[in-house]
């Protein structure tokens, strides 16, 4: 207040016609008394230098376990989350992504289930996950089926494979062998065979 001799009165002084200036000052409140300086988002009104000062949101922002790291800007800040976490706003927090919206999908998939900060990609039987492509890759099970001295071919299928053995044997699935096949069970019979040699 200043002192008006023409009405002997204190009168209040418009503080706003020289303070909150500068370029992040939005506006200029005069109240009785005093006034109030409001700054621009990520600014805070300081009165010893009479600047609306940048504030450091890395102080009360970007909080919990996953967030890697937080650089004030001028204004405002950048908040850099551990992979598989992106910054909430709303909360000031790292939030884990939920990866199976947008990953392990197409054909073959079987479920993709979220975890903290990952995901995992389950394949139908046949199938394995390749995470540079995002896909479930057929598996060539010839590579590790199928074997043995007596198989003749492996063929691979999508999502499975077909072992074909030589001839005089036959695929057991249970063991993924070729065994031999008595002959002498089906052939070399009658009155006249004295004896059969499998």
């Amino acid at each position: 207040y200043v002192y008006n001799a023409a009405t002997d009165t204190c009168d209040d002084v418009d503080e706003c016609q020289d303070k909150c200036h500068g370029p992040n000052a939005v506006t200029c409140f005069n109240t009785p008394g005093s006034f109030t300086c409001q700054c621009a988002s990520g600014y805070t009104y300081n009165p010893a230098t009479d600047l609306c000062e940048d504030d450091d949101e890395c102080d009360s922002k970007c909080a919990g376990d996953e967030a890697i790291t937080c650089t004030n800007t001028i204004g405002s800040f950048v908040c850099v989350c551990s992979e598989g976490f992106v910054y909430n706003t709303s909360t000031d927090e790292c939030d884990d992504v939920d990866e199976c919206d947008t990953k392990c999908v197409g054909p073959n998939t079987h479920s993709c289930v979220n975890t903290v900060g990952s995901y995992e990609c389950m394949c139908t039987n046949g199938y394995v996950y390749n995470p540079v492509t995002d896909t479930c890759d057929d598996v060539n099970e010839c590579d590790t089926q199928c074997a043995g001295d007596n198989t003749a071919m492996c063929t691979n299928l999508p999502g499975s494979y077909n072992c074909q053995c030589a001839e005089g044997y036959t695929y057991n699935s249970a063991t993924d062998t070729c065994e031999d096949v008595n002959e002498c069970s089906t052939k070399c019979m009658g009155v006249n065979a004295v004896s059969c040699t499998n």
